[in-house]
């Protein structure tokens, strides 16, 4: 009962995707947040989309929702083990720029989450971007060494992290 738009980017070089969903009650007007969703390695944007419901919850807040798709479906958040050498920082602030043109959001509300891998990043973006994120909520996904070490940020962050102490694939 969504209609979401798959947006085609072009950016350093590589053609990437992302899907978004504004609220049925949108208009140009407004200010609204917008929150970026970013999916786990070896995940999709489609398949982060379809587990969160973040649809459903930005058509009753009033909010944009956007799923970009990771590179080989991987995000550059200067992990510990090297899985991708994309300029995703980059991509994800083109992004936002793309919705603050075209949908009048507010810079002061955007907001990243992340599971695992896309944790990561949310991670690195709050540290290494020059986008102000008000918040960022991770699942599964610390703050890399490299991250952590380099981390200088540019803006204040409220941070949300969600781990299980079983974790086996990312101890908390």
């Amino acid at each position: 009962s969504f209609s979401q738009t798959v947006v085609p980017m072009s950016h350093d070089g590589l053609l990437r995707n992302f899907i978004y969903y504004k609220p049925s009650t949108w208009d140009a007007s407004q200010e609204l947040p917008l929150l970026i969703v970013l999916h786990g390695l070896t995940q999709t944007a489609v398949g982060i989309m379809e587990i969160t419901n973040f649809n459903t919850i930005a058509e009753e807040n009033n909010f944009i929702v956007c799923y970009p798709d990771g590179n080989n479906n991987a995000w550059n958040a200067n992990m510990n083990v090297s899985v991708s050498s994309t300029d995703d920082k980059g991509f994800i602030e083109k992004i936002t720029a793309y919705f603050r043109l075209n949908f009048n959001t507010n810079p002061q509300k955007q907001y990243l989450c992340g599971f695992s891998n896309g944790g990561f990043m949310s991670h690195k973006m709050a540290c290494e971007s020059d986008d102000c994120f008000a918040a960022i909520a991770t699942v599964s996904g610390n703050m890399s060494d490299t991250v952590f070490a380099n981390c200088n940020p540019k803006y204040l962050t409220s941070v949300l992290h969600i781990h299980g102490t079983t974790d086996a694939v990312v101890p908390y």
